[in-house]
């Protein structure tokens, strides 16, 4: 949705832990090559996706647990903080 404009940093987590940060410079929709693109083929939803950096000056994020932002069982992969 529209709150995505306002995120200036993805956070890639796996299983509680942040593996690295991103810099989003523009967002876009999923597109052929993406990773699971091909599920979008036969969904009416739109996936967005993002193009941009690594955010080194934000490094000192690696390897930091955020499990407590997330509820056991939430279906969403994306949690919006501070936007």
């Amino acid at each position: 949705g529209p709150r995505r404009e306002q995120a200036k940093y993805a956070f890639a987590v796996n299983r509680g832990v942040i593996r690295e940060v991103y810099t989003i410079e523009t967002w876009r929709p999923r597109q052929e090559g993406d990773r699971g693109w091909e599920d979008d083929v036969r969904s009416s939803r739109q996936r967005w996706g993002f193009d941009g950096t690594v955010a080194d000056e934000l490094a000192h994020y690696r390897n930091q647990s955020v499990a407590h932002l997330f509820k056991r069982g939430e279906a969403s992969p994306v949690k919006y903080v501070n936007c």
